[in-house]
Order: C-alpha cells, then sequence, then structure tokens
C-alpha cells in the first residue's frame, strides 16, 4: 500500500509539475506582438494550446523575427556585391577589348612638319626672269634631248638649276630642299598637304649642246601650275623662267607644244617667287 501511495505521489507531482511547464505563457516581444483592430497589443491565449504550438518554460528561448530579418538583409547585399562584380568584370573585359583592337589600327598618316611662324609650307622658290618677246620666242631653237628622269639631267644643268632655288628668307636653298618627283610619283598636287612629299613633279627636261631646260608642275596650290626654268651653261644661271596656270597647263605634252606657249606669249614670266 505504501507503494502504492508512493506511485500516486509520483504521478501527482509529474501532473504538477506537467502543468507548471503547460501554463508559462508564450512571451513575444511587443514589437512582434500581433495588434488588435483598436491597435492595443494582442494576448497570447493561455488555454488551449493551438496546433503547431509548443509550451514553454523560458520566454527567452522564442524565436525572434529580427534574426529572420537580419538573415533576409544579409543575402539581399550578397545579390548586390555580386552583381556589382559582375558588371565590373564585364566593363573590365570590355575595356580590354577596346584597348587590344586600338593596337590594331593603321598608324597615323606623317603629319607636316612644323615651320617656323611667316614661311609656307614650300619653302623654297624659283624667281622668274623677265625677257623681251622676241627673244623669248627663240629660247628653244635646235635639238634638244628629252629626258622623263630627274637623274637623267647632266650634272652642269642640275647643278645650275639646283642653285638658282632661293628661301624666302632670301639665302640659298640647299640641295637636300630641291626634291622632286619623276613623272608618275605622288607629291603635293593641291593645298591639302599630306606632309613628306616634294611639291614639285617633273615632266619632261631637254638637254642640248649650249642650254637646257626643265618643265615641271608646282604643288601646294589650289590650282594646276607648271613652270619652265632654261639655264645656260656658258653663263652658268637661269636665263628664264615662265608660269602657266589654269587649262592650259594641261596641253603641253611635248617641246614642239612648249614652243607654241612660248610663241603665242602664254607664259607668265612677271620678276618674282613663284616656281
Amino acid at each position: 500500500m505504501q507503494s502504492g501511495l508512493r506511485r500516486g505521489s509520483r504521478s501527482w507531482a509529474s501532473s504538477v509539475v506537467l502543468n507548471m511547464i503547460t501554463d508559462t505563457h508564450l512571451v513575444i516581444p511587443d514589437d512582434e506582438k500581433p495588434r488588435s483592430n483598436s491597435g492595443r497589443a494582442g494576448i497570447t491565449p493561455r488555454y488551449p494550446l493551438q496546433q503547431g504550438e509548443m509550451p514553454v518554460s523560458d520566454p527567452k528561448i522564442v524565436p525572434s523575427l529580427k534574426p529572420r530579418r537580419s538573415l533576409s538583409r544579409t543575402v539581399a547585399l550578397a545579390i548586390v556585391v555580386i552583381a556589382v562584380s559582375a558588371a565590373a568584370i564585364f566593363e573590365a573585359r570590355r575595356a580590354h577589348q577596346i584597348w587590344s583592337a586600338s593596337e590594331r589600327l593603321p598608324a597615323q598618316l606623317p603629319k607636316p612638319p612644323q615651320l617656323p611662324a611667316g614661311e609656307p609650307p614650300d619653302p623654297i622658290h624659283l624667281n622668274t626672269i623677265p625677257i623681251r618677246s622676241a627673244d623669248e620666242r627663240h629660247l628653244l631653237d635646235g635639238d634638244f634631248n628629252i629626258v622623263v628622269r630627274m637623274s637623267d639631267l647632266t650634272e652642269s644643268c642640275r647643278d645650275i638649276f639646283d642653285s638658282s632655288f632661293f628661301r624666302f628668307s632670301g639665302s640659298a636653298a640647299s640641295k637636300e630642299q630641291v626634291k622632286f618627283a619623276d613623272p608618275g610619283q605622288d607629291f603635293e598636287a593641291t593645298d591639302d598637304l599630306r606632309g613628306g612629299l616634294p611639291f614639285r613633279r617633273l615632266e619632261f627636261a631637254g638637254l642640248s649642246s649650249k642650254t637646257c631646260f626643265v618643265y615641271y608642275e608646282v604643288g601646294g596650290r589650289m590650282g594646276p601650275a607648271t613652270c619652265l626654268a632654261i639655264m645656260d651653261y656658258t653663263q652658268g644661271k637661269a636665263i628664264w623662267v615662265g608660269e602657266l596656270f589654269g587649262e592650259s597647263t594641261r596641253k603641253v605634252a611635248n617641246i614642239n607644244q612648249l614652243r607654241n606657249k612660248l610663241s603665242t606669249n602664254q607664259f607668265t614670266d612677271r620678276a618674282g617667287p613663284g616656281c
């Protein structure tokens, strides 16, 4: 009987402890408690426990919603960091592609040389030499050996011709400055300068026993122009220089047409720089 009383006492004690446990309120922080329509905080019911509720004895172990919110913010921040990193990688690859493509671009054309202030792009010129019209008609009399390359000029003819050029400052031009292109070669044909090319191109030249002539195009101008320079071996200088302008320059293809231009006074030989 005593053992039965002991077992009954134990059962009764267990029931009391269980009732104490189940009698504990589920405590939720005030900022997480549900609100009623009147704005007052709702009260967690004591009895009965609803489906899914569990009795607790310590309100500290009640999970709060704040850790869940912190977790959500952490995930959102991670997504932002990943997106920014991906964008940075994309832009870096794009910049590398643009830089690599720029390395494959062709080299730029050489720029025209910088000239001193007041000096034209073509720094040298040949002064025209006036002569009486009667004498002008006979300047190309006689037989001439026609050549079409500057290297085919005789040394005496080329020396006289080159030494007739001057800089605009008045000093004599050096031989390195007197540059000519041969027929068919590129040169500065217009005033749209590209740089690094001669300003003059040979049309043809003639050699005789007493004189020689050089007929050539002059570039660096808006319109076409040609010049004729005649050198005398005995005097050692250019004895006449004249210019042709415009359409008339296209009709001179041989020495006979050149003689015709001279005889009809189509050349301009006003003294001064021009060729």
